[in-house]
């Protein structure tokens, strides 16, 4: 099963970049992804050394989320600092509390 709107690897790490660069994303920061999916945007967070924290409506999607952060955390060799959270982002205040 795939995402029917998979985030580009390319495009992840050029927002990434570009908020760096005007000083809106620094060292330390926490990345929020509203509408996750897959969870590809909070994992070039991390790859770049991020926090994050993923946001995601559908069962299905966050399981992938959860596959993908073992997965990762598996290879890096060490524990991510992603937290998923399942909820509808329109109501993203009280999730986040």
């Amino acid at each position: 099963m795939a995402h029917p709107a998979k985030a580009s690897w390319d495009l992840a790490f050029r927002i990434l970049e570009h908020l760096k660069e005007l000083g809106w994303l620094k060292e330390g920061d926490c990345v929020l992804d509203p509408m996750a999916g897959t969870g590809r945007f909070p994992l070039a967070a991390l790859a770049r050394g991020y926090r994050s924290i993923a946001v995601e409506l559908e069962p299905k999607f966050i399981q992938f989320c959860q596959d993908n952060k073992t997965y990762a955390a598996k290879k890096l060799g060490r524990e991510l600092d992603w937290q998923i959270i399942q909820g509808d982002a329109r109501r993203l205040s009280e999730l986040l509390q």
